[in-house]
């Protein structure tokens, strides 16, 4: 292993096991380790095609997706049944290795690889203030980050963790809900 992949080996670790850890921190006992099939299948399905993953491994999202993509076959047919239960595996397997992942908080040597890329904010104007980097990682690590985030972030605001004039990505909430109050509060002031 290269110093570089050994630094994102540490790196990884650490944000790994941070979520093992305040997954722990909550008041009520949570079983943390377990992604659910139905939730990563869900978050599979919405995540768009366009969305951009490394291609370090060649393995990207479209690979994930066809595994809930129609089929031409017949419904019922033997081919179709063999494919249906071919698919179910492929899905089960890679939850089983996000769960030990979880589990033991492990990182897989794939999830290492970061791809920074630079889009030039106006295009035709490839000034180095005027660049926006973007990382790309593997999708099954965005999947087990995203599915993850998700849990934690609903555990918090359940037991009154974070603040509630919290908005951004908050249950129910969106991050224009305080510029409308506060145009509403405006509003009414010029109103009274």
């Amino acid at each position: 292993m290269s110093r570089t992949s050994l630094k994102y080996y540490i790196h990884f670790t650490f944000i790994l096991k941070l979520i093992i850890y305040s997954y722990k921190q909550l008041k009520r006992p949570v079983a943390f380790s377990v992604a659910q099939v139905e939730e990563c299948k869900g978050k599979i399905k919405s995540w768009k095609e366009p969305t951009s993953t490394s291609p370090m491994t060649g393995v990207h999202l479209g690979h994930a997706k066809i595994c809930f993509a129609p089929h031409l076959l017949a419904k019922g047919s033997p081919e179709a049944i063999q494919l249906e239960e071919r698919r179910s595996r492929i899905i089960y397997a890679h939850v089983l290795l996000l769960n030990y992942a979880l589990k033991f908080g492990c990182v897989y040597e794939h999830w290492l690889g970061i791809v920074m890329t630079m889009f030039e904010k106006d295009p035709g104007s490839p000034k180095l203030h005027h660049l926006r980097a973007t990382h790309l990682y593997e999708w099954d690590w965005n999947l087990l980050m995203g599915v993850k985030w998700r849990h934690l972030l609903h555990l918090a605001c359940d037991q009154k963790l974070i603040n509630e004039n919290c908005y951004g990505s908050m249950p129910g909430k969106e991050c224009l809900d305080p510029v409308f109050f506060k145009e509403l509060e405006y509003e009414i002031a010029r109103l009274t």
